[in-house]
């Protein structure tokens, strides 16, 4: 009995004890407290038991916004493309081309060319296009040079070509002339990552004679371009560009439609299939189908 009394009055002085020590400890934990709820720089209060973010977490969420970009520093997704190549990038073009006919032959033709990056914002291209059939001949070769105005802008990217017409072939001419000059401006809005407008504005002139049914036809024309044009990319890699214009002046001026489907493959490879409708007010007489790859090379 004695000993139960004993314990029990060595309980109590422990509890009490304990009691007297944790109502001291009170005070200070509160102005601790006090101490780390401090605002943060932005106003914000802090709260001293949250818990931190990890850095995975953080990694994780810093890598669903980096854009992803091919070994030449290019971007994949098209909408993300700036209108000009980086500096010291070739990007070389192999294409294959039918074109449809309802009063002529039919042609096939083989395409290559290539445009470099020749100093920042600055490209330089060329094309040329060479004849299988009907005959073996030389097509429309096209020179050209672009400046990419997106730095001097907002909310766009604006770009400016100067691009020379040299048909090669009077039967086989997609011009119809001698020579072409046309001075344009390309415009792309980005409304979403996945989307875009652009848009095309071109003023020049084409110069020489045309033969037809064994007459000489004067084709020294005054030219307007004017296009516009819807960008989709569901996934990066993939895209789908609509476009839509007027291509001359007066009685003479066609309505060309274009639809280019394009995927970039392995790295810097893209390939791409068009439809090409040269004039709506003809409606499917002349329709061109091309499909081919681009390859970038950074140096």
């Amino acid at each position: 009995m004695r000993t139960a009394f004993m314990l029990g009055v060595v309980w109590a002085l422990v509890t009490g004890a304990l009691a007297l020590e944790a109502q001291a400890d009170e005070p200070k934990k509160s102005d601790e407290a006090g101490k780390t709820s401090k605002t943060s720089k932005t106003g914000e209060k802090v709260d001293p038991f949250a818990v931190p973010d990890s850095p995975a977490d953080s990694k994780s969420e810093a890598a669903s916004t980096v854009e992803v970009v091919v070994p030449s520093g290019y971007p994949v997704s098209e909408v993300a493309r700036p209108l000009a190549l980086p500096r010291f990038v070739l990007e070389p073009e192999l294409s294959f081309r039918l074109d449809f006919m309802e009063h002529a032959d039919n042609r096939f033709s083989v395409c290559s060319g290539a445009r470099f990056g020749a100093w920042d914002n600055l490209e330089a291209g060329l094309l040329f296009p060479l004849y299988f059939a009907p005959k073996f001949r030389a097509g429309d070769m096209e020179i050209y040079g672009l400046y990419d105005l997106s730095a001097h802008v907002n909310y766009m990217k604006l770009a400016a070509r100067l691009r020379t017409i040299i048909p090669l072939s009077d039967e086989l001419s997609h011009w119809y002339t001698d020579f072409a000059m046309l001075a344009e401006t390309f415009a792309k809005i980005e409304f979403h990552r996945v989307f875009a407008l652009t848009g095309a504005f071109g003023m020049g002139f084409s110069a020489g004679d045309r033969t037809v049914d064994n007459r000489t036809v004067d084709r020294d024309e005054f030219l307007i371009e004017f296009e516009l044009g819807a960008l989709l990319a569901p996934i990066e890699p993939l895209s789908f560009h609509f476009t839509f214009g007027v291509l001359g002046f007066g009685d003479d001026a066609i309505l060309p439609m274009k639809l280019r489907s394009q995927y970039t493959l392995i790295h810097d490879l893209d390939i791409f299939f068009d439809v090409i409708f040269v004039d709506l007010d003809e409606g499917a007489d002349w329709v061109m189908m091309i499909a081919g790859a681009a390859y970038r090379i950074g140096f």
